[in-house]
């Protein structure tokens, strides 16, 4: 039985370490993003524990994003690999759980897009809504909300992070 169990968490282990370690294809650098694409150690280190330092997991290669555009370049290409690897938007890094790692695959650094601040788009109408980009922090919603009388249901227990 324990000679199962073994064989068994080797075979387990073993299609882990290639889901984790088959890395990202090489003709990903040949993207109209590759300029925007770290793989540097202090980058993808930077990029590679949740907030509580709880989960951990290295990417490949982290993404400094000017645009959405080039986020869903990203995503697209990822789709359409015959090996598609793992993509992770990270805003502060607050995740609790390592929803922010993309092991063996790329961590979108959406603080990038901070040029973008501002973009808060608040429908006040019937069904009130807000369409905020993935780089807003919670306390930019808030204030866009407020000046139409508005404020989100659901909250954060700090405003500083992204949304």
């Amino acid at each position: 039985m324990a000679a199962r169990c073994s064989i068994a968490f080797m075979i387990m282990a073993s299609c882990l370490s290639v889901v984790v370690s088959g890395g990202i294809p090489g003709n990903l650098f040949a993207l109209s993003v590759a300029s925007k694409l770290r793989v540097d150690r202090n980058s993808t280190a930077g990029a590679s524990s949740d907030f509580g330092r709880i989960v951990a997991a290295a990417p490949e290669a982290v993404l400094h994003p000017a645009t959405p555009a080039d986020i869903a370049e990203l995503v697209r290409f990822s789709a359409s690999s015959p090996s598609p690897f793992p993509v992770a938007p990270r805003g502060q890094g607050h995740s609790a759980r390592g929803q922010s790692l993309a092991p063996g695959g790329v961590v979108v650094d959406m603080r990038a897009l901070a040029s973008r601040r501002g973009r808060v788009n608040v429908s006040a109408g019937a069904a009130p809504y807000v369409d905020a980009g993935g780089e807003q922090l919670w306390a930019d919603v808030l204030r866009a909300t407020l000046e139409h009388g508005l404020a989100p249901r659901v909250w954060t227990d700090y405003l500083r992070i992204t949304m």
